[in-house]
């Protein structure tokens, strides 16, 4: 699935994404179309499947859904909503939710940032100057 067909999808279904509304998986798999095998056919396909054919089969399948449902959480959050799954179900935050998860971003940048420091830092400064460390690097993390 491409980028527009995305955004057309959750277009024709805007009346789905507003705060607060909840899509069960299968149906949000039903909108964008997302091949999931039924138990009984999993069954049939696995029995006589390798680890490595069941493990493919399931990757491929968790893979397309998080695909999708990526697109459609960075789609959302340009439009100031945040887009969860919890257990079987995908939920929209209600716009009061949302400085809870901006404080999450913000929490996990400082942590990164740390780090990047940290690495940097470490590195030797003789390495780092043969690589052509960016500068634009130093100057984000004087921030």
């Amino acid at each position: 699935m491409n980028k527009s067909e995305a955004v057309e999808i959750i277009t024709k279904n805007s009346h789905r994404f507003g705060y607060g509304e909840v899509i069960h998986e299968d149906d949000f798999r039903r909108m964008f179309n997302l091949d999931v095998t039924s138990n009984d056919a999993f069954e049939c396909l696995t029995t006589n499947a390798s680890k490595a054919e069941i493990k493919r089969l399931l990757e491929n399948e968790t893979l397309q859904e998080l695909q999708a449902s990526d697109f459609v959480r960075t789609h959302l959050l340009a439009n100031g909503k945040y887009f969860c799954k919890t257990g079987c179900v995908y939920r929209i935050a209600l716009p009061s939710e949302n400085e809870y998860f901006a404080a999450r971003y913000r929490t996990k940048a400082i942590k990164a940032m740390k780090k990047a420091k940290v690495l940097t830092s470490a590195t030797p400064k003789e390495v780092a100057v043969m690589n052509g460390t960016s500068n634009s690097l130093v100057f984000m993390m004087a921030i």
